[in-house]
């Protein structure tokens, strides 16, 4: 008999709790079991936009025009194609000057990931009281991941009561002007009970099922594990939470294509669908952003999964190249669409 891993789902837990990236990919059905009959203990959310429409090609000339007329956000924009598509040193460095010359003509976009570059290190020396000043000026005018990444500085090393209440005023801040990574930030602060709270997991099943409800494909991740762990007072319920797993896999969350195949591996050795659990994991990898070095522990324990699974199916091992991860979440965004922020 086979002896399986520990289900992937735990292991993607730790995981989450870093700032979440939208990764959009298509990605086909998985049939892990025969439709069964839904009874959610509470009415499931109704994903209330359409789903988002992909950018039109960059025109890096169209650009470097708008740069030379003195258009402030066009520089950004420059600079998150050059870090997207020249990973070299110098790719770096030439996306951070981008990112100066627009924080220096008032772009808050800019000016925000500039900020992430000074924290961060990213083309050129790290500079964290700068960048963190920067970032926080940035938040205060209204910019909502602006506003996340505050909250999550405030919560990544030790906690007082007070960084906590801090870091919840930001998340909320963002969370009003319907940003879903907030609104988990949000729920996973609640959750936690750090800084000497109680964990709050109803409120918490609240904003998880508030950016559910906008699409976001991680948040029906964390609605089925609500169900899978019974939180929130709910009664766990494997087939809602299988439910809510598929919805954020076919959204594009590779966690949540994890926790389908780690769904399988429990049925028992003898009757898993070995070619159904190494197609959810290499999905679950290729969902997440080989980039992303919070991501990048995900990726390499789905693919350790999928390579194990491979073995034991006596299938030929696929472990693709894994360069070094080598930027933040927060610069691989997409930039958002011109608007004047908030100032909340």
């Amino acid at each position: 008999m086979v002896a399986a891993a520990p289900p992937f789902r735990v292991a993607l837990i730790g995981g989450v709790f870093l700032l979440l990236a939208w990764m959009a990919h298509a990605a086909a059905p998985l049939a892990v079991a025969p439709a069964e009959p839904l009874r959610p203990a509470r009415p499931l959310p109704v994903i209330m936009v359409p789903p988002p429409v992909p950018p039109p090609p960059f025109d890096r000339k169209a650009c470097e025009a708008a740069i030379q007329r003195g258009d402030p956000g066009a520089p950004v924009r420059l600079g998150h194609f050059l870090l997207l598509t020249d990973e070299s040193p110098s790719g770096k460095v030439a996306a951070r000057h981008w990112f100066q010359v627009g924080a220096d003509r008032g772009d808050p976009e800019a000016a925000y990931r500039l900020s992430v570059c000074q924290i961060f290190g990213v083309g050129g020396e790290g500079e964290l009281r700068d960048g963190l000043r920067r970032l926080e000026q940035v938040a205060s005018s209204g910019h909502a991941a602006a506003q996340v990444l505050m909250g999550d500085m405030l919560t990544r090393d030790f906690l007082t009561l007070s960084m906590v209440r801090r870091a919840r005023d930001w998340y909320r801040r963002a969370a009003a002007q319907g940003n879903p990574v907030a609104m988990l930030s949000l729920a996973q602060s609640m959750m936690s009970g750090r800084g000497g709270l109680t964990p709050m997991f109803d409120l918490a099943l609240v904003h998880v099922e508030e950016a559910a409800r906008l699409g976001w494909p991680d948040a029906w991740y964390w609605l089925g594990l609500f169900y899978d762990k019974g939180w929130g007072g709910l009664t766990p319920d494997q087939a809602v939470a299988r439910h809510c797993y598929r919805i954020g896999a076919e959204l594009g969350s590779g966690r949540a294509w994890g926790a389908l195949a780690g769904l399988l591996e429990e049925t028992g050795a003898a009757a898993v669908d070995r070619t159904a659990v190494i197609f959810a994991y290499e999905q679950a990898a290729r969902c997440l952003s080989r980039r992303s070095i919070q991501q990048a522990p995900l990726i390499r324990e789905a693919w350790r999964r999928a390579v194990w699974w491979r073995q034991q199916a006596g299938q030929p091992v696929r472990w693709p190249p894994l360069p070094p991860p080598d930027l933040p979440d927060q610069l691989l965004e997409p930039i958002p669409p011109l608007a004047s922020p908030s100032s909340r």
